[in-house]
Formats: C-alpha cells, sequence, structure tokens
C-alpha cells in the first residue's frame, strides 16, 4: 500500500488469493457432516465461508442443543438461539468459526442529532482537504471504486446526497449500487435513522469525488461483521476500498468469529 514501493497496486486476484487460502478438505468434512442431517450447504466463491438453513430440530440435533425464541420489541424481530451447545467431533479442525447459535445481534438506539451553536465547529469536505493537504478535484479512474458498509436499519436519502453536493460545490453524483435494505423515506420519518448512513456516503463520496460508490447495507439479524465478510467473499467484483465506521463491544463477541472478520478483511483489495 506504500505508493514508494515496487509493488504498489500489485494486489493478487480473486482467483489468485483462492488459490492461496483454499482448503479443499475442510469444505469437504463441512459438506458431509451436512448431508448426513439432509441439509445442503452454500460454499462461497472464495471457499472461506459455508452457509445452510435447517429446520430448528435438525440443528438442535447436530448441535446437541435447544433452540430458545427471542423477540426484539424495538425491532419487530424475531430470532433463535442456545445458551451453549456441543462443537460435533466431525468438524473439529476444520471449522475456525460459526455464527447464529449463540451470538445475538448488535443493536443501538439511534444516535440523536444536534445542532452546532454556530458555524466554527462544522467539519466541511473544504476543511478536510486544506487539513489533509489533498487536492479537491474529481477522480475519473474507473478502478478507483468503493464502497459503504452500513447496518443497524441505517439509510441514506439520495436527495440528501445531492443537497450535500450542490451545499458545498462537489459535482452531482449518486450511488452507484445499493445492496442490501435502504428506506430513504425513513430519513423524512426520523432524520435520526439516517445520520450515520448520511454522514458516510456524503463525506466519503466528497472526499473521493467521481468515485463509483456502493452503498452496502446489512440487515443485521447476526454478527453484522461476519455477514458482511460473507457478502464481500461471494462477490469477485467487489469494490477495492472500504470504510467501516461501526464498531461493537469485544466482550459481546465470539472471539473465532473476530478472528474471522479480521482475516477477510485483510483478504480484501
Amino acid at each position: 500500500s506504500l505508493p514508494s514501493s515496487p509493488f504498489y497496486g500489485a494486489h493478487y486476484t480473486f482467483e489468485e488469493l483462492k488459490e492461496l487460502v483454499y482448503d479443499a478438505e475442510a469444505i469437504e468434512a463441512t459438506m458431509t457432516f451436512l448431508n448426513e442431517y439432509g441439509v445442503v450447504g452454500d460454499v462461497s466463491p472464495n471457499g472461506d465461508f459455508v452457509t445452510f438453513v435447517a429446520s430448528v430440530s435438525v440443528i438442535e440435533d447436530m448441535f446437541q442443543t435447544t433452540l430458545h425464541a427471542f423477540y426484539s420489541e424495538e425491532r419487530s424481530v424475531e430470532i433463535r438461539r442456545a445458551e451453549s451447545f456441543v462443537f460435533p467431533s466431525a468438524l473439529m479442525g476444520f471449522v475456525k468459526a460459526h455464527s447464529g447459535l449463540i451470538d445475538f445481534p448488535m443493536y443501538k438506539r439511534n444516535s440523536m442529532i444536534h445542532a452546532f451553536d454556530g458555524g466554527d465547529g462544522n467539519v466541511t469536505p473544504q476543511l478536510i482537504f486544506s487539513t489533509y493537504r489533498m487536492p479537491n478535484e474529481t477522480d475519473s479512474s474507473p478502478k478507483a471504486d468503493q464502497a459503504l458498509f452500513e447496518s443497524l436499519g441505517q439509510s441514506y436519502s439520495p436527495s440528501d446526497l445531492k443537497d450535500f453536493q450542490n451545499h458545498f460545490n462537489i459535482p452531482v453524483q449518486g450511488v452507484a449500487r445499493v445492496i442490501g435494505p435502504n428506506n430513504p423515506s425513513s430519513c423524512a420519518d426520523n432524520p435520526n435513522s439516517c445520520a450515520e448512513a448520511n454522514l458516510d456516503v456524503q463525506y466519503m463520496m466528497g472526499v473521493s469525488q467521481g468515485a463509483p460508490t456502493t452503498f452496502w447495507s446489512i440487515a443485521g439479524n447476526g454478527d453484522i461483521f461476519l455477514e458482511f465478510a460473507q457478502a464481500v467473499a461471494k462477490d469477485p467484483n467487489a469494490p477495492q476500498v472500504y470504510s467501516i465506521s461501526y464498531g461493537g463491544p469485544e466482550n459481546l463477541n465470539i472471539h473465532s468469529t473476530m478472528i474471522a472478520f479480521n482475516d477477510e478483511v485483510c483478504k480484501m483489495r
């Protein structure tokens, strides 16, 4: 990543990276285990993840556990989770991380928007340019693609983005691709439901002007970070640059899933 390096920008291709880390033995062991229970697994294109859908009774049998129903009144969502489980011996040494059994979705109340008392405290794109000595110019390179990770019910407003660009004399450009849920009408109903996502979209596109931008939203019914890594791993033409302005308390996350997420981030271009 150092511009002065002779290897600057010489990233592995999707296929080269897959060849480097693909574990055929682990995939075969996992698929064999699932087949014994009549379950069909879905292997991600890079071979890093196997996902599956099964009935409550089958999952309870697989992991020698009991799944309980939990309901969130604020989010109107019901999920099934266990207090504990027994990891299958057939998968020992092959599976490094798991999700969806004992981990709960992260949830935070919407951030409150507070107005500034005056204009001196505002952070504008122009201030960012001058502070970091960045040129205020449009990047026309088609390879300079980027994506924003969003979750927890946050949406962005295309009309707010246009207003932001016009206000700060930035070339008007829309988001090129939206993946996952996005409800722009919620911004008018409750601005706090768009505070995080609007900020992310407007300032990333305000700084890297002209770069094709993807709004990548994760519904958030599980480990949102691992779900995002899984989604990116399935896309052989995924964006090269990502903005992730979310975080979670480590003591509430499973260690193996955090390690798995870190590994996947290292593989992102």
